[in-house]
């Protein structure tokens, strides 16, 4: 077998070497455009965000309703919306009032936000077995039926 002169070794040596650096290199320009991405994702939540304080995943599990579903959800809405959509502010105190709450602590947010508080603490209320009134309808504890214990 015949010896490598040392020239060819070295080349060796050098090429192996420089594929390292590449190699290398590449590594990092992929682990850079990944972290590119990530923060372009990142901005884009932000910008989103801007819009609606809503995460998109609530948005998309949501939708237009605005709320979970619940009868409560959907008594609220019925009563504090106008026939296009729009939040009544004055229904929505009332709906407050009626409940002995107070909006004043939801002052600084849009009627939107107050709105989606009040059903909050509503719900709250309701699943505590606290009676909850909207627009004539009760909510809260299930009364006993005789026999149930």
């Amino acid at each position: 077998m015949a010896r490598k002169s040392k020239t060819a070794r070295a080349a060796e040596a050098a090429a192996a070497k420089q594929a390292q650096i590449e190699a290398e290199a590449a590594a990092l320009l992929a682990a850079e455009q990944a972290e590119d991405a990530e923060t372009e994702a990142e901005e884009e939540q932000i910008v989103d965000r801007r819009r609606s304080i809503v995460p998109p995943v609530y948005k998309a599990r949501y939708g237009k309703k605005e709320h979970c579903g619940d009868d409560l959800g959907y008594a609220v809405s019925e009563l504090v919306r106008d026939g296009k959509g729009a939040i009544v502010f004055e229904a929505l105190r009332a709906l407050a009032d009626e409940n002995g709450l107070s909006l004043d602590r939801w002052s600084h947010l849009n009627p939107g936000q107050q709105s989606m508080n009040l059903r909050n603490v509503l719900r709250g209320r309701a699943k505590r077995g606290e009676t909850v009134v909207v627009g004539g309808q009760t909510f809260g504890p299930v009364p006993m039926v005789e026999g149930d214990l």
